[in-house]
């Protein structure tokens, strides 16, 4: 079964996104605060990660980071704020695609479903049978290059953010 880590400090949302996950086969945890968080990541292998950006003493930026320090997994994010510099950001700080709130559970189960299919063992663009990319150039038609860096995401706000940066 694979595990999910909710992070939001809106009750609600854990809530909604708990019940809908768990009936889609996921395990469930959820934090209402990143200390929470830290400490369900302490105890617990999760296969993914969906974070609100805003949360209570912290954003998702810095949690992306402290995430990443504990598990080496894919971190969605989840936010109400359509800001263009966040998206970014949290991308170019490790975040598997940037999902806009209000949150639609089939647009959550699949970018969870790709995140958790791709290997996240291995940076994205490290080298394949071809060998490696070469700078400037897509991987694939979903992975397009910005600045010489291999950025992607699924969700159609990611993919209008995508279209704006280029």
């Amino acid at each position: 079964m694979q595990k999910v880590l909710v992070i939001d400090d809106d009750h609600d949302i854990c809530f909604l996104l708990n019940k809908y996950l768990t009936k889609q086969g996921f395990k469930v945890f959820e934090a209402l605060t990143a200390r929470k968080a830290l400490e369900i990541l302490d105890n617990n292998e999760v296969d993914a990660v969906l974070c609100d950006f805003r949360l209570e003493g912290t954003d998702g930026i810095t949690m992306i980071g402290k995430i990443k320090e504990k598990q080496n997994v894919p971190v969605i994010m989840i936010t109400a704020h359509n800001d263009l510099k966040i998206a970014v950001t949290a991308m170019k700080m490790g975040a598997y695609d940037f999902v806009l709130k209000p949150l639609f559970p089939e647009e959550i189960l699949n970018t969870l479903k790709s995140a958790m299919g791709n290997s996240m063992t291995e940076p994205v663009g490290m080298e394949t049978k071809e060998g490696p990319p070469k700078p400037g150039t897509s991987t694939s038609k979903n992975k397009p290059a910005v600045n010489n860096e291999i950025i992607y995401g699924n969700s159609a706000a990611f993919q209008q953010i995508l279209h704006q940066v280029t």
